[in-house]
């Protein structure tokens, strides 16, 4: 007698990787920190003068993941680039490049002490088993080490003039 019902072995069904399982895999990927590069490149900077701050990092990173027994691969892209830097002051935010580029400049006003550091925001897509690209579900970021800088005043000297 046919009642509609039909049963299926367990064993037969393939296990479903989820969005959330694939952010889960995605927030622990070893995804890159962020290099920071600057100028002047010695750490020390000028009161009024400014910093040139830059990262050379690769903008893309991929990885093949195993989850639930099915290959997902990731491609992650930063989306975002803040540098902190440490003295009160908004964000400069912006990949950067090296002088004369100065997209993420910032002046410094007073003296002292600083530490900067990058904040790169990483998004991504996904393929499971070579399926349909897919977006995950939120963003992901990492922050560089501290770079250490020195702002200092310049001191102005008279001089004789040359006869």
């Amino acid at each position: 007698m046919d009642d509609g019902i039909d049963c299926v072995d367990i064993t037969e069904i393939e296990p479903v990787v989820t969005p959330a399982m694939v952010q889960a895999e995605f927030e622990k990927l070893p995804l890159p920190l962020g290099e920071i590069s600057l100028q002047p490149s010695d750490g020390v900077v000028l009161v009024n003068v400014g910093a040139i701050f830059y990262t050379t990092q690769e903008a893309t990173a991929s990885y093949d993941v195993d989850i639930i027994g099915q290959a997902v691969h990731i491609d992650a892209f930063i989306t975002d680039y803040a540098w902190h830097v440490g003295d009160g002051s908004p964000d400069v935010h912006g990949r950067g490049a090296p002088y004369p580029d100065k997209s993420t400049l910032h002046v410094y006003t007073a003296p002292g002490g600083v530490q900067v550091t990058l904040t790169l925001t990483w998004d991504a897509t996904y393929t499971v088993d070579g399926g349909p690209v897919t977006p995950v579900l939120d963003t992901t970021t990492t922050d560089s080490p501290p770079v250490a800088l020195t702002v200092v005043e310049a001191e102005s000297i008279l001089v004789d003039s040359f006869d």
